[in-house]
């Protein structure tokens, strides 16, 4: 009787034992899949995405806290070596409610060492430090597919460090009194 307990037990164990290789096996390739694919990001950055030096696409602002009425147009200008290079005049669309209103930038490209100004009402925004990271595709165990370049948001408002993901510009970050130059 204690031999039959004994090869239950020993097959129980090795049943147990392929199982967990079977899983340590499975997170091992998981996790090795992750690591080629973290390290095929690191390098398509440094080769493509950070010598990216044209920006394509098309970015939206959210503006808010300005008089809806007073609001029709904002002009954009994009400012190269401290001077205005391009401008445009927009008209703003009224999608959203209250006093949020969206304007898409007109350019279809420019340099990612460029200013935007967005000029609305008696207020102006400086927008800088737009760039490209490299990203992929996620899926239930980690990225796949291949690497791709993507614009950030801007970084910089009026020269100080900016966290908005949406690109939301609010009436009370904006400066006055724009004369063509951004020091």
């Amino acid at each position: 009787m204690k031999k039959i307990f004994k090869i239950i037990g020993l097959i129980c164990l090795g049943l147990i034992g392929a199982a967990v290789l079977l899983i340590a096996i499975f997170w091992g390739s998981v996790e090795w899949g992750q690591h080629v694919k973290r390290q095929e990001r690191i390098a398509y950055q440094k080769e493509v995405c950070d010598t990216m030096k044209v920006v394509t696409g098309r970015f939206d602002f959210e503006l808010s806290g300005f008089n809806n009425k007073k609001l029709k147009r904002v002009h954009f200008y994009i400012v190269r070596d401290q001077k205005i290079f391009k401008d445009s005049l927009v008209k703003i669309s009224d999608s959203l409610a209250d006093d949020r209103k969206i304007a898409v930038l007109p350019f279809a490209e420019f340099r990612t060492t460029d200013t935007i100004v967005l000029e609305a009402e008696d207020s102006y925004f400086s927008l800088s430090g737009l760039h490209y990271i490299a990203e992929q595709n996620y899926g239930m165990f980690g990225p796949v597919g291949p690497c791709d370049c993507f614009p950030t948001t801007f970084q910089l408002l009026n020269g100080k460090p900016w966290g908005a993901y949406n690109n939301w510009l609010m009436k009370k970050d904006g400066l006055s009194g724009f004369s063509g130059q951004i020091k």
